[in-house]
């Protein structure tokens, strides 16, 4: 049996209509669509309803009265389009369908509708009942599903921020972690702004989200400023103690908020490094936060943790050498930092540039190299005679 049916392109995005008798035109608002589908008796499906080349109604879908949504197209080949619709209207009241949106004969097939029964009637039945509309609860509780949260953070609009931030304020919502976890995910001025409110209230699940924020290494002037602001909550949220944030979790959140770090916060991360009680794997996170925010060593912490460190080479018998108990990343890291900051004693430069590890190895060559430059151009700059320099060479 053949369903007679329309995919017709509306002034909102695409709109499927099933069991009709006569065509729709195109250009009519979604709503008038949806309305001369079911004058006919047919049924309305929001075909690739998140498509990012293919016009779809995407989150008007909580507001047009479909019968269904369909979960798998297989003319999208990309990782992400079917997998935010299954995300996001799993738990939607509508009916699931999948299809093959064939542009080619050989495409036939490729996607396709389960349903109890064989002839279309019985389909008919099958996607009525999972569109019956007495199962529709508004849009507030469909935002307190996880799947629905997950996909509106995929989208990334500002006005959902706003809206998820007004749910966690009214403190009605029984998905506080996971609309955190989609205003992280979101991030820009909106997502930063919620979330600084967040930690200044003592919110664990907002602190929780700020590693998944995706921010640029230089922000622009308005988005440096309030992540300096959310640095300094989470700061002032950690010295009120009682181990409300665990330093794991106080170090994923300084790494993914870019820019100049505080004094608390450098003095927080120094003070790991000296007191050996920073996680070993993260370590390098550390190092990697205080490089990039331009933070300079103190208090002999370099040496502290290059000697604890030491080369790892074939021969340990050759020279004083270690265990090198610090993995490579960690070393180099380490290297990356100090040198910047010319903080590397001499020797044990090169004691490491005969570590058996290559990433280590040139770390240490190249740290050399650049302490001699520097030497030359001081030279140069103060005049004196350029022997010194080719010695060292």
């Amino acid at each position: 049996e053949v369903v007679v049916g329309e995919e017709v392109s509306t002034a909102d995005g695409e709109v499927v209509g099933l069991f009709l008798d006569e065509e729709i035109p195109r250009g009519l608002t979604a709503e008038e669509t949806i309305d001369r589908i079911h004058g006919q008796g047919g049924l309305a499906v929001a075909p690739h309803p998140f498509s990012s080349h293919c016009s779809s109604v995407a989150e008007r879908l909580y507001e047009l009265k479909l019968d269904g949504v369909e979960m798998f197209n297989a003319f999208h080949r990309d990782r992400y389009t079917n997998e935010i619709a299954q995300r996001l209207c799993k738990d939607l009241p509508l009916a699931h369908t999948g299809g093959s949106d064939a542009h080619a004969p050989m495409m036939v097939g490729d996607g396709f509708t389960t349903f109890e029964g064989t002839t279309s009637e019985e389909l008919r039945r099958a996607l009525a009942a999972s569109a019956d509309p007495r199962s529709r609860s508004g849009r507030n509780a469909v935002l307190e599903q996880k799947a629905a949260l997950e996909g509106l953070s995929c989208l990334g609009r500002a006005a959902d921020v706003d809206f998820i931030a007004d749910l966690l304020r009214d403190g009605a919502t029984r998905a506080r972690a996971e609309c955190w976890v989609a205003i992280g995910r979101i991030g820009g001025r909106a997502g930063l702004r919620a979330l600084l409110e967040g930690v200044r209230d003592g919110d664990r699940n907002a602190v929780s989200s700020i590693p998944r924020l995706s921010l640029p290494p230089e922000p622009a002037d308005g988005d440096g400023r309030m992540i300096a602001r959310l640095r300094r909550a989470l700061m002032e949220e950690h010295s009120r103690g009682r181990g409300r944030v665990p330093v794991p979790l106080m170090v994923s959140a300084l790494e993914a908020l870019p820019g100049r770090l505080s004094e608390e916060a450098e003095g927080f991360l120094l003070s790991l490094l000296r007191s050996g009680n920073a996680p070993e794997d993260q370590l390098p996170s550390i190092l990697r936060i205080l490089r990039l925010g331009s933070a300079r060593p103190r208090g002999g912490v370099v040496e502290q943790l290059l000697r604890r460190a030491g080369p790892r080479r074939r021969d340990p018998g050759r020279g004083v050498g270690g265990e090198g108990k610090l993995d490579q990343e960690c070393l180099v890291e380490l290297l990356r930092w100090a040198s910047t900051a010319g903080g590397v004693p001499p020797g044990l430069l090169l004691e490491l540039s005969r570590d058996e590890r290559p990433m280590v190895r040139n770390m240490a060559s190249r740290a050399i190299m650049d302490s001699v430059a520097d030497r030359l151009f001081d030279q140069v700059r103060e005049g004196r005679p350029q022997r010194p320099v080719w010695q060292a060479r």
